[in-house]
C-alpha cells in the first residue's frame, strides 16, 4: 500500500512524448526545491554563527502509472495508458514547533499541467502537547477513505473536500479530533462572503482498530459537488454531511467500513440536484488479505461500494472490486484491480448500463 501523501516516481513502458515532458518538468522543479533548500540551510547555519539552526527538510515521492482497457458503466470500450499520479512532497521541522509540508501534484488529464495540492503551516509538538493549529491549503478531516483497491472508493469520489483552512485539533492517547473553518467555493443565497463554513471530526485508534465519525456544515463544497454548483452562483440553501468509519486489523485481515452523505435533501431549485432535490451518500465495505508470496509482500482485497442519489454527481450506482497487488522490490510494486461498475436506471438519469475495467498499476517510491 502506498501513502497518497507520499510521492513515488514510475517507468512504464509506452508513455508518450507529453508524459516524458511532464517528469522533466517534475525534474527540474525538484532541483530548484533542493538548491533552495540548500540555500536556506546556508543563511540559517550563518546567521546561526555557523552553528547551525537544528532544522531539518526531506523530499518525498509518488509516481503511477496504470494501464486500463474495459468498458465503462455507460457501455463504452476504450484502452489507455496514463501517468495517473505524480506528487512531490517537501517537509520541513524548522523548529520544535513549526512544521510546514507543500505538496506538488500531477494528475494527467485532470490537473495538467500540475498545481499545489496542499501546503500546510502546522504550530504544535506532540511531545510536549496534545494540541496543534494547521493553517493553509490541505484536505479537510471529513471521511477517512482508505482502502486497498487501486481506484479510489465512491466514498472519497463523493465528499473529498480540500480548501484553505484553519484547523484545530488534539490527538492524544489515541483519540484525535480536531475543529476547522474555512470559506468554501460555494455559498448560500444571500449568504455573506466570509468564513461562514466548519466541520468537526472526533475518532478513537489503537494498534488494531480507527473509530471515527465526522460533521461539514455544506456537502455542496465537495470537489464533486461545487464543480456542477459553482458555475450557476449562490444555492438554495446549505445542506450538511455527515461521515463515520470503522477499521479492524486481525492478523493478515483488515476490515473497512465506512459512510459519507447528506444528511438531508438538497432544494430541488439547485441545479446540481434537479426534481425534488437529492440526498446523496455513498458506502464502502472493504476486506484486504495480507501474506508472503515468494518472499515478497502481497496482498488480496475485495470491496462493494454503493451511491444513492447521485447520478448528477455521475457516479455509479454500485462498484465491486477485487485488487492484487505484490511488492516487486523495494519501494516498488505491481498492482491488479478488475473493477465492475453499474449505472443508475434510465427512469433515474443514467444509462441503465455496466462495465468492467481491467487496471493494471505500476508505482514506486522514493
Amino acid at each position: 500500500m502506498f501513502n497518497k501523501l507520499g510521492v513515488t516516481i514510475l517507468v512504464f513502458g509506452g508513455v508518450s512524448g507529453t508524459v516524458l515532458a511532464d517528469e522533466a518538468d517534475m525534474r527540474a522543479r525538484v532541483q530548484y526545491l533542493e538548491e533552495r533548500v540548500q540555500l536556506l540551510d546556508k543563511k540559517s547555519d550563518e546567521a546561526q554563527g555557523g552553528g547551525g539552526s537544528g532544522s531539518s527538510m526531506t523530499f518525498s515521492g509518488l509516481v503511477e502509472v496504470e494501464a486500463a482497457s474495459g468498458k465503462n458503466r455507460e457501455g463504452v470500450s476504450s484502452s489507455d495508458v496514463v501517468l495517473s499520479t505524480v506528487e512531490l512532497a517537501a517537509e520541513a521541522h524548522l523548529n520544535a514547533w513549526t512544521h510546514a509540508q507543500v505538496v506538488y501534484l500531477f494528475e494527467e488529464d485532470a490537473t495538467e499541467p500540475g498545481e499545489i495540492d496542499q501546503a500546510i503551516l502546522t504550530l504544535g509538538n506532540a511531545e510536549r502537547s496534545p494540541i496543534y493549529l494547521s493553517a493553509g491549503r490541505m484536505y479537510l478531516p471529513f471521511g477517512n477513505f482508505e482502502s486497498g483497491m487501486v481506484s479510489d472508493p465512491l466514498t472519497l469520489e463523493l465528499a473529498e473536500i480540500r480548501e484553505s483552512a484553519l484547523q484545530l485539533g488534539f490527538d492524544s492517547a489515541g483519540f484525535y479530533g480536531s475543529l476547522y473553518a474555512f470559506n468554501g467555493d460555494t455559498a448560500e443565497a444571500g449568504e455573506d462572503d466570509g468564513i461562514n463554513h466548519f466541520g468537526a471530526n472526533l475518532g478513537f485508534a489503537g494498534e488494531h482498530f480507527d473509530i471515527g465519525a465526522g460533521y461539514l456544515s455544506t456537502l455542496a463544497d465537495s470537489d464533486a459537488n461545487q464543480e456542477l454548483i459553482e458555475p450557476f452562483g449562490a444555492m438554495q440553501e446549505n445542506v450538511p454531511g455527515v461521515a463515520a468509519h470503522v477499521i479492524i486489523e486481525r492478523g493478515p485481515f483488515t476490515v473497512i467500513g465506512e459512510y459519507v452523505g447528506a444528511n438531508r435533501d438538497f432544494a430541488s431549485t439547485d441545479p446540481a440536484f434537479p426534481g425534488e432535490g437529492a440526498r446523496p451518500s455513498a458506502w464502502n465495505l472493504e476486506l484486504d488479505y495480507s501474506f508472503q508470496m515468494m518472499g515478497k509482500e502481497a496482498s488480496l482485497g475485495v470491496a462493494r461500494q454503493r451511491t444513492s442519489e447521485a447520478v448528477a454527481l455521475e457516479l455509479p450506482k454500485s462498484k465491486t472490486l477485487a485488487t492484487f497487488s505484490v511488492a516487486l522490490f523495494e519501494a516498488t510494486a505491481l498492482s491488479l484491480e478488475y473493477a465492475m461498475a453499474e449505472d443508475y436506471s434510465l427512469s433515474d438519469g443514467g444509462s441503465g448500463e455496466s462495465g468492467g475495467v481491467f487496471t493494471v498499476q505500476l508505482a514506486t517510491e522514493f
